[in-house]
């Protein structure tokens, strides 16, 4: 309990020397707490490959208004499954990539795929 002490005191003397003043009757709520560790772990294995499949899922299809230039253009595009991305092969935009954690957009003039490790890698045409 001691130690928790100093900890509030010195949130307080910080606090009164940032703001210039301190509420030291009120309650201190601790929203992130930091820490560093030094220690000797096991060597990282290679991260497991992934598969995707042999064709991306279109898991359905919309219009999509997307600007090309100085132009909005609709464009019918594919809403695919991410995880089944084929790995190596070249797409070509406009698609929305879907997955639980995320969308990816793909517009049009530019070209998608997934590597060994399911990154998606978008690469721009006329670069």
């Amino acid at each position: 309990d001691a130690a928790l002490e100093q900890v509030w005191a010195a949130f307080h003397d910080r606090h009164r020397a940032e703001y210039g003043h301190a509420f030291t009757a009120s309650p201190i709520e601790i929203v992130t707490v930091k820490v560093r560790g030094i220690g000797e772990v096991e060597k990282l294995g290679e991260p497991s490959a992934y598969t995707g499949a042999a064709e991306a899922v279109e898991i359905g299809r919309g219009r999509c208004v997307f600007r090309v230039g100085d132009v909005l253009q609709t464009c019918d595009t594919p809403y695919l499954d991410r995880t089944t991305l084929p790995v190596g092969q070249e797409l070509r935009g406009p698609a929305i990539l879907l997955q639980t954690d995320t969308t990816t957009v793909v517009p049009p003039g530019w070209t998608y795929g997934a590597d060994r490790f399911g990154n998606v890698r978008m690469t721009r045409d006329d670069v």
